[in-house]
């Protein structure tokens, strides 16, 4: 299970497991129904701003998560981006072979740390930038 427990600003709930069906769970993160599907494989999109004049601080903090949270068991990909013609809008990329890969990730003492200090150098919360992708192939 996925708990987003990192204090957020504005009152925007943790990113959290709200109702179990069979083989499949369905999660809620702003009001948006997401549903697992039979690929184990958990992909995380996280975007991110930076307050005016924290950029390269923020971006410095960044970079040194991922080294780190490569070598976590069960990371697959952890990519840090910039995006293009937008200086202080970051993203993570992130793939993992399982939910409970991710938990021990996002429990980390060091990711513990670093929500806190993330949180004062950007706008809004961590759960706003968060968006889990799901694949889906045509039918063959």
């Amino acid at each position: 299970m996925i708990h987003w427990n990192f204090k957020h600003k504005r009152g925007i709930p943790p990113f959290e497991k709200t109702v179990k069906q069979k083989k499949r769970s369905i999660y809620k993160l702003g009001g948006i129904s997401m549903n697992d599907t039979k690929n184990p494989y958990v992909t995380v999109l996280w975007e991110a701003r930076a307050k005016a004049g924290r950029e390269a601080e923020m971006k410095a903090s960044m970079t040194a998560a991922v080294t780190p949270s490569r070598n976590d068991p069960g990371n697959i990909d952890y990519e840090a981006h910039e995006v293009e013609g937008q200086p202080g809008t970051f993203i993570i990329y992130e793939r993992w072979e399982n939910r409970d890969a991710l938990d021990r990730h996002l429990s980390a003492p060091r990711m513990q740390e670093l929500v806190p200090q993330l949180l004062e150098m950007m706008e809004g919360s961590i759960e706003e930038g968060i968006r889990l992708l799901q694949p889906f192939r045509p039918v063959q």
